[in-house]
């Protein structure tokens, strides 16, 4: 059930990124992949599949083909919003960076970034204007979270720009830590 709704996740957002892709002219409609991948998708979509009531092999071939469709509208995705942020006028402060929304909503969310670098960042949206940020530690790596604003079915771009070393906590006694901008202190 979980590749199941993954994939029709994947499915609609694949469909509609390929859709725009065509439509702006940047990327052809990879129909036979997708014809081939939801139909690998929808096979497993009967009673049996969904509601447990298989033998056990049976769904070594179901998780096959899910994992499958999840891999083949993944890379359509990923493709044709690739194809589409190609042509979008990127020209912003810092290093570009485009959030894309599937969802028939606007959407306002918070964004991640990997960093490679210990530097601290600054994001702005595409006018300039400064925009929430922090840098969290997240299994050994160093993301930059920021507050997005992305159009129903579209995408917005954002603005990074390093602005300087990355402070560690300067000090460390007792039950304080403090670095550059904050102090804390743990009481008993």
């Amino acid at each position: 059930k979980l590749y199941n709704r993954q994939n029709e996740h994947l499915g609609d957002a694949a469909e509609r990124s390929a859709v725009m892709a065509d439509w702006l002219g940047v990327a052809r409609y990879p129909s036979a992949t997708m014809t081939e991948t939801w139909q690998r998708f929808i096979w497993h979509q009967f009673h049996d599949d969904l509601t447990g009531t298989s033998i056990p092999r049976a769904y070594e071939f179901s998780w096959n083909d899910e994992l499958l469709a999840v891999k083949k509208f993944s890379d359509v995705l990923t493709h044709s919003v690739s194809a589409v942020a190609d042509k979008m006028e990127t020209r912003v402060a810092g290093q570009p960076v485009v959030v894309y929304n599937n969802e028939t909503t606007p959407v306002r969310a918070i964004a991640q970034v990997v960093l490679s670098d210990n530097r601290n960042y600054s994001v702005a949206d595409a006018d300039g204007h400064k925009v929430v940020s922090q840098i969290v530690e997240r299994n050994g790596q160093r993301v930059l979270l920021f507050d997005a604003d992305v159009p129903a079915t579209g995408m917005s771009v954002y603005g990074i720009k390093a602005s300087g070393k990355s402070k560690t906590a300067t000090s460390t006694s007792g039950r304080t830590i403090e670095s550059s901008r904050y102090k804390l202190t743990v009481d008993d």
